[in-house]
């Protein structure tokens, strides 16, 4: 029985395995799978590498035992005779060991687009709110240093005329320069208390000349210069003209022949435009005066 049996295992074919890439052992006739060829392309990659490594180990060694110029030695020939055989060879009388490489690659999972679109609308909402508001505030700004500046200018051009010519600023050398015709003063002062004459007048235009004084706790400059030769024909029309050029449209109520007018701009400022003695009087103010104080303080010229 025992013959009988060790006869059957002997004549039943044996069963030869191999290894899959996750492990396990298969049948070797068995379909191989991805996962199989790929690993088998690794293994046949890495023994290349192994047996290319072991080539230049041998090159090397046969350098270092040439010598300088290239000569081999007796040792060296020994070494090679002796030299164990090629792995692959048949002289080994050993099947190459299988290795088994595995490799895993990370799972990346994206985001919806959806997401991320509402994602960066609530970032980028707060920036958009903000910028609306820089850039309104920056408008704002500037409309308002405009406006000002447009004000401004009016004001300088404005009080800087003498009826039909433009007077330029009082300068250190005019300020010793005084009128070649005669003016007038306030009564009770002389022009070394009102700080002297100043000529404002630009060089090539009717001579102009300007004093300052306080009227009122007010500062205001005094322009006086001769009638143009044109205002003899109708001193109250061509009058009325230049306080027209300075916007001064109020007409004041005065005990003397001659017409004052007044005018106010937006920041209290005025300008008084008048005619006493043959001369054309320009004032200025840097506040609002009392239309009475104005009255008196012409009649008190002389």
């Amino acid at each position: 029985m025992r013959d009988i049996r060790r006869r059957i295992s002997t004549d039943r074919p044996r069963m030869t395995l191999r290894r899959s890439a996750d492990g396990r052992l298969k049948p070797a006739d068995a379909e191989s799978d991805i996962a199989d060829i790929w690993a088998d392309q690794k293994r046949i990659q890495l023994k290349e590498a192994m047996e290319k490594q072991k080539r230049k180990e041998l090159k090397r060694q046969r350098r270092r035992e040439g010598g300088f110029w290239g000569r081999r030695s007796g040792a060296t020939s020994k070494s090679l005779a002796s030299a164990p055989p090629h792995p692959g060879s048949a002289a080994t009388g050993n099947a190459a060991k299988e290795i088994e490489i595995r490799l895993h690659l990370p799972k990346v999972r994206l985001p919806h687009p959806a997401n991320v679109a509402e994602r960066l609308g609530d970032l980028l909402a707060p920036l958009v709110r903000t910028r609306r508001r820089i850039i309104t505030l920056v408008v704002i700004a500037v409309l308002l240093i405009g406006y000002l500046g447009l004000q401004i200018t009016a004001n300088t051009k404005k009080h800087d005329k003498l009826a039909k010519t433009k007077t330029g600023p009082v300068s250190t050398s005019q300020l010793s320069q005084t009128p070649d015709f005669k003016t007038v003063l306030p009564i009770d002062k002389k022009i070394e208390d009102l700080g002297g004459w100043g000529r404002v007048s630009p060089a090539g235009g009717a001579p102009a000349f300007a004093y300052s004084d306080s009227l009122g706790g007010v500062h205001i400059v005094v322009t006086e210069q001769e009638l143009p030769d044109d205002f003899a024909s109708d001193l109250p029309g061509h009058l009325a003209k230049a306080a027209k050029q300075f916007n001064a449209s109020k007409k004041l109520t005065t005990t003397e022949g001659s017409d004052v007018y007044v005018g106010t701009s937006g920041n209290g400022a005025q300008s008084l435009v008048t005619s006493k003695n043959g001369l054309l009087i320009l004032m200025r103010s840097t506040a609002t005066i009392n239309d009475q104080i104005w009255s008196d303080y012409v009649y008190s010229l002389e």
